[in-house]
């Protein structure tokens, strides 16, 4: 399995516009990287990234679902030892980082 590189994948920003677009660019790369998941699993991360993609109201609670199901989508990317979420020291710094 190919894992998300260790670090930032988007910072300064809490927008979910911002998110939405960052995170699932994100999976949809991963996704590609990982030719070997299952196809049941591929389509169900393919649609995640396209229903990101279709958000039209950024404040509705569909759009914080969707922030919510990418980050647990790419903590399945995580290398071993590693979470996808907020850096521990800036809640605005979000990627793959080191669990305490």
């Amino acid at each position: 399995m190919k894992y998300g590189t260790t670090g930032t994948v988007i910072q300064a920003t809490l927008r979910s516009q911002d998110l939405l677009t960052a995170f699932a660019r994100e999976l949809e790369d991963l996704v590609t990287k990982n030719p070997e998941l299952p196809l049941t699993e591929r389509e169900k991360l393919t649609k995640l990234v396209w229903d990101a993609r279709e958000v039209k109201d950024f404040d509705s609670e569909l759009a914080a679902d969707l922030v919510n199901e990418l980050i647990d989508a790419l903590t399945g990317f995580a290398p071993p030892g590693n979470y996808f979420g907020a850096h521990p020291d800036d809640g605005a710094d979000f990627g793959f980082w080191q669990s305490e």
